[in-house]
């Protein structure tokens, strides 16, 4: 039985080191650059903090990220995943809520991260890829991480304005991408299109699947969605086989008559949660 998420990691790197695990639209990575890049910033993060410490990682979306989220597992902590995009207020209320020691990021929110006032440390992707990776303290840190610990925590919206940390603990995640491999039939050949910030709950199964399976996850420019025509158009020359989107996502291109001028030709699973599917959207465009 799996004790931690590093786990999947691990085994994915000794079956599929030289596959693409993530894409976006600048570069693409594989499991053994997403594994080298994780154990390098983990190796940093130990230097910077204690084991079971929060980390808040302030990012841009990009196929690093998950590299990023891996690494602050690699030493012994849990990460906060918070989107760029966020309001500042919002952002603010969280950091006061968590009260991090310690800010990763990919070098692209210096200028938010200032005006957050921390007065923290604040470590960057580039630092910790010149540094050496520290096997015997990583090799500690996780060892020491039972699968009840905290693997990371998302904050909802919050019904009364301020948002909820919700705790997400190694065998929640273990056990939610197993019971997703397993019921959907998610193979190595999958070619997810991502949708969701990946500071969303749903994101877990674009980010963690690939780990489980050896699949590859695409993550479509959010630009796209607003131009229909065009992200049928990028998923079908992405040959992406699986959509894990909200409902709203695609009942807006039937709603614009999107399916009568371009087909998905690849997609062989879409897969909703969290709303309810129009049975006019399945009747009329989906066979």
């Amino acid at each position: 039985m799996k004790t931690n998420f590093l786990e999947y990691l691990r085994k994915a790197t000794e079956l599929f080191s030289d596959r693409i695990a993530y894409q976006d639209e600048q570069e693409q990575i594989t499991f053994s650059q997403v594994s080298e890049e994780a154990k390098r910033i983990g190796s940093m993060l130990c230097k910077h903090t204690e084991r079971g410490r929060p980390v808040v990682v302030i990012a841009e979306k990009s196929v690093h990220v998950p590299s990023m989220y891996m690494g602050v597992v690699w030493a012994g902590c849990f990460y906060i995943p918070l989107s760029a995009d966020l309001p500042m207020a919002r952002i603010k209320t969280i950091m006061d809520i968590v009260k991090p020691d310690i800010i990763l990021t990919d070098g692209l929110c210096n200028e938010l991260i200032v005006s957050l006032g921390f007065e923290g440390k604040t470590v960057s992707t580039a630092d910790a890829m010149s540094r050496d990776i520290d096997e015997n303290e990583l090799s500690d840190r996780i060892g020491q991480t039972p699968d009840i610990d905290p693997l990371f925590v998302l904050f909802t919206s919050g019904s009364g304005g301020r948002p909820k940390g919700v705790i997400i603990p190694h065998r929640a995640a273990i056990d939610c991408t197993d019971v997703f491999a397993q019921t959907f039939g998610i193979t190595g050949e999958e070619i997810f299109g991502n949708q969701a910030p990946f500071d969303y709950i749903a994101a877990i199964r674009d980010i963690y699947l690939p780990m489980h399976t050896g699949a590859k996850t695409v993550i479509i420019p959010k630009a796209l969605f607003s131009m229909p025509q065009k992200l049928f158009k990028y998923i079908n020359e992405q040959k992406i086989t699986t959509l894990f989107w909200a409902a709203s996502a695609l009942s807006l291109c039937s709603e614009l008559n999107i399916f009568e001028t371009a087909g998905l030709e690849t997609v062989n699973k879409v897969i909703f949660t969290g709303s309810v599917v129009s049975t006019r959207l399945f009747f009329s465009n989906i066979s």
